[in-house]
Parts: C-alpha cells; structure tokens; sequence
C-alpha cells in the first residue's frame, strides 16, 4: 500500500478575494513544508493555473535561487466531497503515484491538497486529435488501465449517476432563474435513460480496468523541455494524466466514449467528436498497446461500438453532474447550460448508437452459433 502523507487542519475559503486566498494558501504550504516557512510570505509567488470546472489550482513558486521545487495547492470546489470521496480518493492516488500516474502528492489540508508542479502543459482540445498525440494518449490509457490499484468501487459510473439523479430533487438553487431553468429537466426520465443505457452497455462485455472517467485535454500533460524536468527531478515521461478525482474500476469504453467527448470542449461543440477515421486511429493504438498484437479490423470495429455508447453513458454522467455544480460552485460557469447541453447531445445520439450495440451483439451471437 501507498504511503501516508502530511495534514494539515486547515481550511481555505473560495470565493474570497484573490490576495486573501493566494496569503492563505501560504499559510496551508508553510504549515504543511515546514522547509518554506524560513521563506517570508511576500516572496512566495502565487499565480493561477487553468484547468477544469470543479477545483481551484493555484502554482507556488519559492524565491528564485531556492533549491525548493514549485508546487501546485488545489483547493477542492464547494461541495464536491457531496460527489466524491476524498479519503478513497487519496488512496487511489498515491497507487497511482507508485505506479508512475498523476502528479506526486505532497500533502493535504482540510479542503485540498499539495502536490508535485509538473512542469508540463496542458493539451488543447484540436491537440488531441492530432494524429500522433492520439495515438500517444491511447497508448498511455491502455498502460492506466493495466494498473492494479486497491479500493475502487466497480462500475460505479452507472451508479453514481443514478445516486445523484435521485437526490437532485432537493438541490437548492440562489436564484429563481435557476430554480427555473433546474425544473426543465425530468429527474424520472433521465433516470429511465441511464438505466437504458446501462443495460445496452452491460452486454458489450467490456473489461473492468482503471478508468480515469475525466479525461479532458485539461488532464492530459505534455513536457515543456526536459531541462524543467530534471530540475524538479522527475522522470523523463512522453505524457502524463492528472486529476484522479472520478477515477474508479470501470469498463474502459467508458474512458474511451469519455474522451472522446472531450474533442467538443467545454463550448459542447460536437462537430468535433471523432470520425469513423479517428475513432479507428485511437483505438488501433490502444489494442496494439493493450494486447501487444495487431488488431483486426473486426476488433477496431467492435472497439468502436463500445467507445461511442458509453459516450452516451459519458453525456448522461457529466450533465447530471453539472447540475450540482449549478447549485453549489463558485466557479463562474453556466452549469445548467452545460447540463442541458449534454443531455441533449445524449438525445440526439442516442438510437443510432444504440441499435449499433444490438447489431453488434446480433452478430456476435450469429457467430459463437456457427461454431457451435
């Protein structure tokens, strides 16, 4: 098991002014590295660093001339322990941590933690479908997945999404605007979907491995020079992923289904979604990755229709998600657009993605009765 890491009792507060914030976060780094607080706090340097729509993230650096590497506070978003668990969480991360994953967590405070500042940069999302980056960030899934890590749930996605559609109902919202617009959507019947999709998802007989569930360009890394690595003495690694908060044992379309998705960015703009070209490039790498041979092209094929209905169970996920992100974030985003925008994306593919899982599996059961 991984080893134990520093806590510290404190609590940062979002929604504050920038200055109190980043003279707070101080406090939380010299408390938690006693070696920063021979450091005055007017020489720790504070700046932002953008990522996703969940968390704050802020680099600090030491002052220049210091030994001491840059590290990264992330202060976790309003409610978000509502949504997942930290301590399980932190568990898995510092697995994953062994295993050559995520940034390398350097402690904990009440609401966050401090890791390791990897001095890479985050990919765009035309990036990701850049042909050798695909294939590069296919090859690296397929090593995630591989990893055994301890105290994951199974599958939860499906039930996650469930969980939190049944408890929306009490969601509490600070305008009537919101409260409005929250009221559009029929908790019931998204239910009935997820369900739906479950059931189709359930006889693709997609393995079990671990699935990072969130893999937006944001959580995709690549070095910005090797010098900046070796001076943080981090191994020399192609790519990295990050943010493991919704990481669990889940069937890997999902991850696959899930990233692709992502192509269309937080503007939901779905003419990005792979083709029928991309999609095979991706997973054409990640097989030869997973299994150390080359595919068929009935293999990619299958593959394919496995990515895109858990890309179905992906919308349904994320679009339940936002609503509570609506209700109780601080971050300044329209969640309830976001919500709405996922959810009808789901709509609009569902039946053909749907009836593709039943030809697939029609084919299946024509082929093991033919050798029988």
């Amino acid at each position: 098991m991984a080893a134990q890491v520093q806590d510290v009792e404190l609590t940062l507060q979002l929604g504050q002014d920038d200055d109190k914030l980043h003279d707070a976060a101080k406090d939380v780094l010299q408390r938690l590295l006693p070696e920063w607080s021979e450091f005055d706090k007017s020489d720790i340097k504070v700046s932002k660093i953008s990522g996703g729509i969940t968390n704050v993230l802020l680099k600090l650096s030491p002052p220049e001339g210091s030994d001491l590497a840059a590290v990264a506070l992330r202060v976790f978003g309003d409610r978000t322990e509502d949504l997942i668990d930290r301590q399980r969480e932190l568990r898995v991360l510092l697995q994953l941590n062994a295993a050559g994953f995520g940034a390398p967590v350097v402690g904990t405070f009440g609401n966050g933690r401090v890791e390791t500042f990897i001095p890479y940069r985050p990919l765009t999302e035309d990036e990701m479908a850049q042909p050798k980056l695909s294939a590069d960030i296919a090859r690296r899934l397929a090593q995630l997945h591989a990893v055994n890590v301890e105290g994951q749930d199974e599958g939860e996605v499906f039930g996650l999404t469930r969980q939190w559609l049944r408890d929306a109902k009490d969601l509490k919202f600070k305008t009537d605007e919101q409260k409005q617009r929250f009221q559009q959507f029929d908790l019931a019947e998204m239910d009935a979907e997820v369900r739906s999709v479950e059931e189709a998802c359930s006889g693709l007989q997609s393995p079990i491995v671990c699935s990072h569930n969130d893999l937006l360009c944001g959580n995709i890394l690549v070095p910005v020079d090797e010098e900046a690595l070796d001076a943080a003495g981090l191994p020399q690694q192609a790519m990295q992923f990050i943010d493991f908060e919704y990481c669990s044992h889940m069937h890997r379309g999902f991850d696959w289904g899930n990233h692709f998705n992502e192509y269309a960015g937080l503007e939901a703009d779905y003419s990005k979604y792979p083709d029928k070209q991309q999609t095979a490039h991706f997973l054409h790498a990640y097989l030869t990755e997973s299994t150390c041979t080359t595919p068929s092209e009935e293999d990619v094929d299958a593959a394919a229709v496995e990515a895109h209905a858990f890309a179905l169970a992906s919308h349904q996920f994320w679009g339940t998600w936002a609503l509570y992100q609506a209700a109780y974030s601080a971050i300044d985003f329209d969640y309830l657009k976001y919500a709405k925008l996922r959810w009808d994306e789901y709509r609009k593919q569902k039946v053909v993605r749907l009836q593709a899982v039943a030809r697939l599996a029609s084919q299946r059961q024509q082929a093991t009765a033919g050798e029988n």
